[in-house]
């Protein structure tokens, strides 16, 4: 059963059918709030609606939405905390519009970004989702370019995820006819979930213009529960491994965890970096077998295999033979390895 808008807010149904939904779930999320849904509300792109969903939080989030009185906002106040995954899925029932844009509680959205996704998805018909680079801002600044292209992106999700949940827009049409939905059994990574079987079903892309402003903050659940999301994630990965027939062997296992998992990484010993390059090796061949852009490939496991190494709490000569091991030193910023082989040289270690 649909939970009923919360009536405090301005419910009047907007003049016609919205061509876009903007779809937003919140948690304690007063901090940043009225910031994100004014970034929604002033887009030069009108023609949506802009359904809130509050998981039950304890702050003043339900106030920030009710002083809102933009016809466009429908807002549901959960009074029991139920995770991201539900409310999203409710929301994908509700959606009245031909796309579903995702938005989250403390980020930003440039105001030409629904006019440029719209415009995409129109003169793309064969594109079921996508995402945008993004600018992050607060406690880290940079800008994250993701691949574009779909056989770029198709090649490598086994490797990564390729889009920042709330840039995406997706069209509506797929999620229903494929029976998609957020995946609560994937809790922490329940949208790595949703992308990756969407690549089954559909064409994806990622614009390279930063369309969203990405706050970086120590209160992100991606933060809270980096462990959690990251073990999830790996499951995640082994079964876009499977439909894209790359397999680990048993004695594989240990390595993956090693590879896609970064509690361990400050304390790796030689044996460990070892076993990660073997496997790296392996994988390769697999893709490079199986016809899958190698390059492609290679260059993202080489930017697991640089952090992997830079996050070593002390470097040391025998670090060095793994810095500068093929092909994955080829696709490192040589100033990455600069530095790396400047801090073996002399011994630098993380401070206790």
């Amino acid at each position: 059963m649909l939970n009923k808008p919360d009536m405090m807010v301005n419910t009047t149904p907007i003049s016609s059918q919205p061509l876009v939904t903007v779809l937003m779930g919140v948690y304690n999320a007063a901090t940043y709030l009225r910031e994100a849904i004014d970034s929604i509300i002033n887009q030069t792109f009108t023609n949506f609606e802009f359904l809130i969903y509050n998981d039950g939080s304890t702050d003043a989030t339900a106030e920030i939405v009710r002083s809102y009185t933009d016809p466009r906002i429908f807002f549901f106040d959960n009074p029991i905390n139920r995770s991201v995954s539900p409310n999203m899925n409710e929301g994908i029932e509700r959606a009245q519009g031909r796309y579903i844009v995702r938005m989250d509680g403390d980020d930003i959205a440039d105001p030409e970004r629904l006019a440029k996704q719209v415009a995409y998805m129109e003169a793309h018909p064969e594109i079921g989702l996508c995402g945008s680079a993004v600018r992050y801002f607060g406690a880290s600044n940079a800008l994250i370019q993701m691949p574009e292209n779909n056989d770029t992106i198709q090649h490598t999700m086994w490797l990564q995820n390729s889009f920042y949940q709330p840039s995406v827009i997706i069209r509506t049409s797929v999620l229903l006819e494929s029976r998609l939905r957020y995946d609560v059994r994937y809790e922490f990574a329940e949208d790595y979930k949703l992308w990756s079987d969407m690549c089954a079903v559909t064409q994806v892309h990622n614009l390279p213009e930063p369309l969203l402003n990405y706050r970086i903050h120590p209160h992100q659940i991606s933060r809270r529960q980096s462990l959690s999301q990251q073990q999830v994630s790996a499951q995640i990965r082994k079964e876009q491994m499977n439909r894209l027939h790359i397999h680990l062997r048993p004695e594989q296992e240990g390595a993956f965890g090693l590879l896609t998992i970064d509690d361990g990484w400050r304390d790796l010993e030689p044996t460990d970096y070892r076993e990660i390059a073997t496997l790296l090796d392996d994988l390769g061949a697999q893709a490079q077998h199986l016809v899958i852009a190698t390059d492609v490939v290679n260059r993202v496991m080489a930017q697991q295999w640089g952090r992997i190494l830079g996050a070593a709490r002390q470097f040391r000569p025998a670090l060095v033979p793994f810095i500068l091991r093929q092909p994955m030193c080829n696709h490192l910023p040589i100033m990455l390895v600069t530095k790396l082989l400047m801090k073996c040289l002399i011994r630098w270690k993380i401070a206790d």
